[in-house]
């Protein structure tokens, strides 16, 4: 269970999206949140991705190497 204080202003738009559809706060908080920590997800392992390549630590390929690989 959480509780959660939101500004009147995010309150009053999600009140009016309830009211419209007929879905529960619950749901829309829920898939908020569900697509607000894949997106977080994505950015921390794309800056883990960057830091690995700059530190070194990340092989690189030229165009011509992937070309060769995949038959193109």
């Amino acid at each position: 269970m959480v509780t959660v204080r939101l500004p009147h202003e995010l309150e009053t738009e999600l009140n009016t999206l309830v009211a419209e559809t007929g879905r529960t706060k619950s749901f829309y908080l829920t898939e908020a949140l569900k697509y607000y920590l894949e997106d977080m997800q994505d950015r921390f392992e794309l800056e883990k991705a960057i830091k690995d390549f700059y530190n070194g630590n990340q092989k690189t390929f030229s165009s011509e190497e992937l070309r060769a690989e995949f038959g193109l």
